[in-house]
């Protein structure tokens, strides 16, 4: 598994959003291992995929865990990473292609998206993309 969960913050009625959860992830193992993956002539797609559905998988068994979450219509969660390695707009290509290919559970009623970790104001970010 070469995602490390650092932090996860709640944010409250965000935009049209009951509750964004801000989930801090260390990504560079993943850089590191993609990184390896394109100098081998992989584009690392499948990879990235496969990562980003453990991560989900993660991310919802932790929530569910320490919130007692039952999932609804106005529920964020913003994968907020330590480092990028590719646009924001590919991830999320790579995002909505790892959601379309997992079972319902941890993606019905939920809102995913990535952002990089920077000093930008989160809920501005989440107003503004949404």
């Amino acid at each position: 598994f070469l995602w490390k969960v650092l932090r996860i913050q709640e944010l409250r009625n965000v935009n049209e959003h009951f509750l964004v959860n801000c989930i801090t992830v260390d990504t560079s193992r993943l850089v590191s291992q993609v990184d390896k993956l394109l100098k081998a002539g992989d584009n690392g797609v499948d990879f990235i995929v496969q990562q980003l559905q453990l991560l989900i998988k993660d991310v919802y068994r932790q929530l569910r865990r320490s919130q007692g979450m039952v999932p609804e219509p106005s529920l964020a969660v913003n994968l907020n990473f330590t480092i990028l390695k590719f646009s924001v707009a590919y991830w999320d290509i790579l995002l909505q292609r790892s959601l379309d290919l997992m079972p319902e559970v941890p993606r019905r009623d939920v809102q995913y998206f990535i952002t990089e970790v920077t000093s930008v104001e989160r809920i501005r970010y989440v107003e503004t993309n949404q």
